[in-house]
């Protein structure tokens, strides 16, 4: 049962919301639930059906496919002893086996899937094995903000809309007596939350009722508000025969009028659309990478991770890299377009709050990653469209050079400094109550990596496009003194010949940082080489020898001061480990290009493979499919963060469809 309840699947509309949970059925975050919808998409995303207590009877037998968690420790009812058989693929299904006081056995099947583009989800019960049953349904609901709880309280409204036998839109209040039909029900338990459809095609009995302190496992551990009470409207019924399905679609549009043939042609668009089962690691990835990309505005984004995480600027564009490499070119150039509005003072967005305020421009690595992507989006399609991304690569390099937003300017040296005291602008962003754990104010590695990349990725677009834009050559003379400026500086002054690695940040508040972390690797895996081979060597042999896990890098080394190998306990102690140790699986991607840059023989691609292998193992253990956001720093590196993280499973993706299959 442990081993089931932390092994989590997910589904997703393309819209922002989405459907997840555990093998076992348990509940274990605020987050798991059948119904979670975006009210302006990708954001402002609410919790409407978080589950459902199920039950079958057949002659004279009762049994449960439900089971929960409630406070203290207390699991009822046993649904997950039943569990016979949980499989993926084409979208989660469960097998409960039941015997029955006279030795027969029945067997039950349920699927759950949210068609593409469509805030519902679709579930459905068939007998396997048995002539009959009757399944008995309740809903059970909140109505809130998704990253929050529900206390209940006397805000509910029990009124409801049925379908079928009474004309539509007609309300009626608790308790009222009606004849429920086989359509549809409606409920909008409180005025903020979107309508709550469930068509169905059994029978409906209205039945308010509270259910109180289920327990969330995974909060308990990360310190959270972890006990939720939840309102149930009523009880549906299906009999349950052979060849006929039992039907729930739970949706906010509108009521659906013939459940079952909905879902039949639903089911047979969505299995058309998702293909055949993966066969090995590379194509379950494919698969994922499409869970991430969803709409905003006209345009596009991607998700960074569930269940938390909305589209991030960083991580959206970490991921194109990947999403370009598995070929979906067309999508990536819809999302830099969409992006690429978004710009000011030089810099875009690192995100878009999920409550629809202004987007935080916090970033001093968004934008130049995104001038990179954008560079490498080009290359693939003959620069067709670089006229419509060069207004705002100029306006990113321009400010940059210039000066922006927390103190981010070119110096002298050709290098960026950026950073002010109280701020967090590079990926390693920890901050809780004005601490911030990892400042690196001042010229971090990897970000002069990225400036001297982004002004080369420039000039090469620049020469492809001159003609087209009639850009001055004083301007392009200009930035190729910048860069032969910058380079000259970074490899004198990041050598650490004490470490054989590159300093983290020099020019830092308290000088240079000579700290083991894997900024470095950024560094060295970038297009454009920034120092010779035998020191690329060296500082590989070091993150190997002090970084490496099965599932990533370490974000500090375990001899270093501040080193922490357990991302646990409450939210400050958890953001202290965060890039203090613990480890990104998104850093495979920089370290298996760096080691292909060192290593040259024609078996490399062959042995390097060899550093994914722990990856392998995982993406069947946690988030189903996916690859997390972060694990443990030490053995055996438990799986933490978001088990469904995209520039993890992005950059996974980027290695197997780009780098790997490189002549």
């Amino acid at each position: 049962m442990k081993s089931a309840s932390s092994r989590e699947w997910l589904e997703t509309d393309g819209l922002g919301g989405f459907a997840s949970g555990t093998i076992s059925g348990i509940r274990t975050r605020r987050y798991h639930a059948l119904l979670l919808t975006a009210v302006k998409p990708p954001v402002e995303r609410k919790v409407l059906v978080n589950g459902l207590e199920e039950q079958i009877e057949s002659e004279g037998n009762c049994f449960n496919l439900s089971s929960h968690l409630y406070k203290p420790n207390v699991i009822y009812p046993d649904g997950y002893k039943k569990i016979a058989k949980f499989s993926l693929y084409p979208w989660p299904r469960w097998q409960y086996s039941f015997t029955t006081s006279d030795g027969k056995n029945i067997v039950i099947e349920k699927e759950l899937f949210i068609p593409k583009n469509r805030q519902m989800t679709v579930i459905r019960w068939k007998i396997i094995q048995g002539e009959s049953a009757l399944l008995t349904v309740k809903p059970l609901i909140s109505g809130r903000d998704y990253h929050s709880i529900s206390h209940l309280d006397h805000s509910i409204d029990a009124s409801f809309e049925a379908g079928a036998s009474f004309e539509a839109g007609a309300s009626f209040e608790a308790g009222a007596s009606f004849e429920a039909g086989k359509n549809y029900v409606s409920w909008k338990p409180k005025k903020e939350i979107p309508n709550i459809f469930a068509s169905h095609n059994g029978e409906y009995q209205h039945a308010p009722h509270s259910y109180y302190q289920f327990l969330y496992e995974v909060e308990a551990e990360r310190g959270m508000d972890c006990v939720e009470d939840l309102w149930c409207p009523g009880i549906f019924s299906f009999n349950l025969v052979r060849g006929k399905n039992a039907v729930m679609i739970f949706s906010v549009n509108a009521p659906l009028k013939k459940p079952s043939s909905i879902a039949r042609r639903l089911a047979s668009l969505e299995r058309t659309r998702r293909g055949a089962q993966p066969k090995n690691v590379k194509e379950a990835l494919r698969k994922s990478i499409d869970n991430y990309i969803v709409k905003r505005g006209k345009g596009l984004t991607v998700i960074a991770g569930y269940p938390w995480f909305t589209d991030w600027g960083r991580d959206t564009f970490i991921s194109l890299r990947g999403i370009i490499s598995a070929g979906r070119i067309k999508e990536a150039g819809i999302i830099l377009k969409e992006w690429a509005g978004k710009e000011s003072e030089g810099m875009l967005p690192n995100h878009f709050p999920d409550l629809g305020e202004e987007p935080q421009y916090n970033s001093v690595d968004a934008s130049l990653w995104y001038v990179i992507v954008v560079g490498e989006y080009l290359a693939k399609t003959n620069y067709k469209d670089a006229e419509k991304f060069y207004p705002t690569l100029t306006a990113i390099m321009r400010g940059y050079r210039d000066g922006t937003r927390f103190g981010i300017k070119k110096t002298e040296d050709g290098l960026l400094f950026a950073g002010e005291s109280g701020t967090q602008l590079t990926w390693m962003d920890a901050k809780v109550d004005g601490i911030c754990f990892t400042p690196r104010i001042g010229k971090p590695v990897e970000i002069e990596a990225l400036w001297l990349n982004s002004i080369r990725t420039m000039l090469t677009i620049d020469k492809k496009v001159s003609s087209k834009l009639s850009i001055p050559k004083p301007e392009l003379t200009l930035w190729e003194r910048i860069f032969t400026i910058g380079l000259d500086t970074f490899r004198k002054r990041f050598w650490n010949e004490k470490k054989n690695s590159l300093f983290d940040v020099i020019d830092g508040p308290d000088g240079d940082d000579d700290s083991i972390r894997p900024n470095q690797i950024i560094a060295l895996a970038l297009p454009h080489p920034l120092v010779n081979k035998e020191r690329m060597k060296s500082v590989l042999n070091t993150v190997e020898k002090t970084l490496l896990t099965p599932l990533g890098l370490r974000s500090l080394a375990p001899e270093e001061k501040n080193y922490t190998g357990r991302y646990t306990g409450n939210r400050k102690e958890r953001d202290a480990a965060y890039h203090n140790g613990t480890v990104w699986p998104w850093l495979t991607g920089a370290f298996i290009e760096a080691w292909l840059k060192v290593h040259t023989g024609k078996d490399s691609r062959k042995e390097v493979v060899k550093f994914l292998d722990g990856i392998g193992n995982h993406i069947m253990s946690f988030g189903l499919g996916h690859v997390s956001e972060i694990a443990d720093a030490d053995a055996p590196h438990e799986p933490k963060g978001c088990p469904f993280q995209a520039w993890s499973v992005a950059e996974l993706l980027r290695i197997y469809d780009g780098i790997l299959i490189k002549k």
